[in-house]
């Protein structure tokens, strides 16, 4: 069959205009590339170092089997009842887990420091009138601490804010001694007190993601270890007793650096 060079010029315009056509339609976008979203998922540990300070309200009630001395045991229990605030460094480490859902963050973190804060008074020789002149030696230590504590808290993505609270445990030690300078055999009543003592702590802080594995924290906390106390009976004395007791409160701010096992680097959302 014989096509006509009219018939092979209209096809060959034909699919020109086509071509051209083609040329001109828009071409569909890319989808976008995923959004790296970083998890603070995992297992991690670290060192931490920071100051610590305490408050250490101590009370010391005399007891009297016959009737004291006008107005000796208000003076005894002012001059025997100091209120103690040692500071000093606190260093140790701390290891946990967390768990993200959405921006949430859940986890669980111990850790046991050195946080050596001791506080001693010696009043003195004081002098009151119709007994005989007498003096007060009173110390108390805290010579290291730990915490078991859950964390909750919210991510913006490399920054993570969290509220932590849970069980604190502190070695603590309380002495206390009142002696009266009797000119003869002094009446000396002493005691002391040293217990590995469970209280509470809550606190809060802020961590930052800064490099594959690594982050560093701010955090502060606040513990109460409750009373720990003693009740001897003066030497010399049997008519004369007392009570001391110490209540022991600490306050912690620290910074830290963790490493976290478990991350590889940012999770990249899927579409």
């Amino acid at each position: 069959m014989r096509v006509s060079q009219r018939t092979l010029c209209s096809i060959a315009g034909l699919m020109f205009a086509h071509s051209a056509w083609a040329a001109d339609m828009a071409v569909k976008a890319p989808p976008p590339a995923p959004v790296p979203i970083f998890s603070w998922t995992g297992f991690y540990a670290g060192v931490n170092a920071g100051g610590a300070w305490g408050d250490n309200a101590v009370t010391y009630t005399p007891l009297y089997t016959g009737a004291p001395p006008p107005g000796l045991q208000a003076f005894a229990a002012a001059s025997g009842s100091p209120n103690f605030h040692p500071s000093g460094f606190t260093g140790g480490g701390q290891a946990g887990y967390n768990w993200q859902w959405s921006q949430w963050v859940v986890g669980i973190e111990a850790d046991i420091n050195y946080a050596r804060l001791a506080s001693s008074l010696n009043s003195g020789i004081l002098n009151f009138p119709g007994t005989a002149p007498f003096f007060f030696q009173t110390s108390t230590t805290t010579n290291w601490m730990a915490t078991v504590r859950p964390r909750v808290g919210y991510s913006f993505n490399h920054v993570l804010f969290y509220a932590t609270g849970g069980l604190a445990v502190a070695d603590l030690n309380f002495a206390q001694s009142v002696t009266f300078l009797t000119g003869g055999a002094n009446a000396i009543t002493a005691g002391s007190a040293s217990s590995t003592r469970a209280g509470w702590t809550v606190g809060g802080g802020v961590e930052y993601a800064f490099a594959p594995h690594w982050s560093a924290k701010v955090e502060y906390f606040h513990s109460d270890f409750g009373n720990l106390g003693f009740a001897p009976a003066f030497q010399n004395n049997p008519f004369i007793s007392s009570t001391s007791n110490a209540r022991f409160r600490t306050d912690v701010a620290r910074v830290g650096v963790n490493y976290n096992f478990g991350w590889g680097g940012p999770v990249v959302a899927k579409y």
